[in-house]
């Protein structure tokens, strides 16, 4: 029987990206296949720190709580664990939950396995001034595979953020479709967010110009003090 690293479950509403104030149950899987310099889940990191359950076992944690109609997978990685994902969603599926999964799009032969269990997909563009590598061209591919679904972009903004990592970035999404949204995310440290807003609004006014609905849109959760 497949397993995963169980974090947490919780129930809070969505605090990024364009599905924001929307009411979720919230299930973090740990492990993650990066090491991105902003994380703000580094306690998820580790798989080896937390108990390994199965799909049933996961199930049953979730009656514990009254489930929303989306529940949102998140990490860490959780497309690390596409078997187990395969088998939590068909049963989410039988009592008419909608399934949001937030991914890092590093994992397009996982995604296959799961896609059509999927409502919504939350792509975080990864940029290498934030991971040290390029996934470009995985994220492409990624995209071309999650299109048919509901999907967005997301990308989080630094300091270190560059232009051309931007235009770089902007150019995938819209050889893949101009109508993906993409949401900026400023990076968040405590309660305070990057705003350096000559910056922030050149990335946006630039995205702009190719994509059909671009977004500036920071943590939110994290600024009125929701999990």
């Amino acid at each position: 029987m497949w397993r995963a690293p169980l974090v947490e479950i919780f129930n809070s509403y969505q605090g990024e990206g364009i599905y924001l104030g929307q009411p979720m149950t919230f299930v973090r899987l740990a492990g993650c296949n990066l090491s991105c310099d902003y994380c703000d889940t580094g306690y998820a990191r580790d798989a080896r720190r937390y108990l390994w359950i199965s799909g049933p076992e996961l199930l049953r944690e979730l009656r514990k709580h009254p489930i929303h109609q989306i529940v949102s997978f998140t990490g860490g990685e959780p497309l690390l664990y596409p078997d187990f994902l395969v088998g939590v969603f068909t049963a989410l599926k039988r009592l008419k939950k909608k399934i949001y999964l937030e991914t890092n799009g590093t994992q397009p032969e996982s995604f296959r396995k799961v896609k059509r269990h999927l409502d919504i997909v939350a792509m975080d563009l990864k940029l290498p001034s934030a991971t040290g590598q390029s996934f470009f061209k995985t994220a492409e591919e990624f995209l071309r595979l999650a299109l048919p679904k509901k999907i967005f972009v997301k990308i989080v903004l630094t300091p270190q953020t560059e232009f051309s990592e931007i235009k770089k970035s902007v150019q995938i999404i819209r050889r893949v479709s101009r109508q993906i949204p993409l949401c900026f995310t400023p990076a968040t440290s405590g309660n305070k967010f990057f705003d350096d807003w000559s910056k922030l609004n050149r990335l946006v006014n630039y995205a702009g110009r190719f994509l059909a609905d671009v977004r500036l849109i920071p943590q939110v959760h994290k600024l009125i003090g929701c999990q």
